[in-house]
C-alpha cells in the first residue's frame, strides 16, 4: 500500500469537500503463465481517500474514506510460436484502445516488429544483423511506411 499526503484543498460542484487528507494508493499486478511463459499481465489501481470522498456528495466529514475506486490501467496478452514471442495485444482503457505489436521472425532471430492501433499501423522496425548475430542496425518507419530514421551500432572488441 502507497500513501500519498494530499496537501490541497478540494472543491467538488464550488463546494469545499477535503482538505489535507491522505490517499491511500494500492497497485496490483497479476501475471498469468501457462508452460513457463507469461501469457498475461494486468496492472490496476485501487484508491482510498480523495476520489472516494469526492464520489459521495453526502459526506462531509474530512476523515471520510468511504468505498475505494478501482481502476483498470493496463491489460496485456501474449502469444507464443513455440518459444517465440510473436503477438502482444496491450488494453490500455484510458487511452481509448487496443494496441498490438507484432514481431516476426527468421531463423529465431527477430526481423521486425509492427506497432498497431485499432488496425492501423503506427510505426514498424527493421532489425539488422551480422555474421555473428550481433544487430548492426534497426531502422523506423512511421506511420506512412517512410523512413523516419536508422539506429546504428558500433561494438568495439578489446
Amino acid at each position: 500500500m502507497i500513501e500519498e499526503e494530499l496537501n490541497e484543498d478540494i472543491y467538488y460542484q464550488g463546494e469545499k469537500r477535503l482538505s489535507k487528507g491522505m490517499i491511500n494508493t494500492k497497485y496490483e499486478e497479476i501475471f498469468s503463465y501457462d508452460d513457463q511463459k507469461v501469457t498475461s499481465h494486468s496492472r490496476k489501481v485501487y484508491q482510498l481517500g480523495r476520489e472516494a470522498f469526492l464520489r459521495d456528495s453526502k459526506q462531509n466529514d474530512d476523515n471520510y474514506n468511504g468505498p475505494p475506486t478501482r481502476q483498470l490501467l493496463q491489460e496485456a496478452r501474449f502469444f507464443y510460436d513455440g518459444d517465440l514471442l510473436i503477438k502482444v495485444t496491450d488494453n490500455r482503457p484510458q487511452n481509448g484502445s487496443v494496441a498490438t505489436t507484432h514481431l516476426n521472425y527468421e531463423n529465431g532471430i527477430m526481423t521486425s516488429a509492427s506497432y498497431f492501433k485499432q488496425d492501423k499501423r503506427y510505426n514498424h522496425r527493421e532489425f539488422y544483423y551480422n555474421e555473428s548475430g550481433l544487430k548492426t542496425r534497426t531502422e523506423i518507419f512511421n506511420v506512412y511506411g517512410e523512413s523516419e530514421y536508422t539506429i546504428t551500432y558500433d561494438y568495439e572488441y578489446y
